[in-house]
């Protein structure tokens, strides 16, 4: 015995599926800018460039324990 979607709800779900077309058509006409893909590269080493800019593992524990006191 199945239930049948009324003819009201149906309608409902059509409108909805619509709009969200339109929204999706939308967004896509007004994106002018082009798509970007990050690519990375996996490193054993952190390169000589960033070394000084980085924080040291134990000045990173020690305000984590800190944070973990407070």
């Amino acid at each position: 015995m199945s239930n049948p979607i009324p003819e009201d709800y149906r309608n409902l779900l059509v409108e909805v599926k619509q709009r969200i077309r339109s929204a999706q058509y939308e967004a896509l006409k007004e994106s002018k800018k082009p798509i970007g893909v990050a690519s990375y590269q996996i490193v054993s080493s952190v390169p000589q460039g960033l070394k000084n800019q980085l924080t040291e593992p134990e000045q990173v524990a020690n305000l984590l324990e800190k944070v973990d006191n407070d």
